[in-house]
């Protein structure tokens, strides 16, 4: 049989196995990771100020530019949280 009745599957699963990393490698992404956390709820909350100010235009045009910024900030929440 060999190597080509090997499902493909397993060989991505091998070649995309957790690796082990250091105890400080650790800590830096996990300090990493808290400061991009901390810098995207900053830009949430903000975004949440500016469409409770009263002068915001509540308008179909306004409303979708409002719409793909809140898709963008929770794209890149996702993202982050993936990778």
């Amino acid at each position: 049989m060999g190597l080509v009745a090997l499902p493909i599957d397993l060989i991505n699963e091998y070649r995309t196995r957790p690796i082990p990393i250091s105890r400080n490698e650790y800590l830096e992404k996990k300090l990493a990771l808290g400061r991009r956390a901390q810098g995207l709820l900053e830009i949430a909350r903000e975004f949440e100020v500016e469409l409770k100010k009263p002068g915001h235009r509540n308008d179909r045009k306004t409303k979708r530019i409002d719409r793909q910024t809140q898709l963008r900030l929770e794209a890149v929440c996702c993202f982050q949280l993936i990778f």
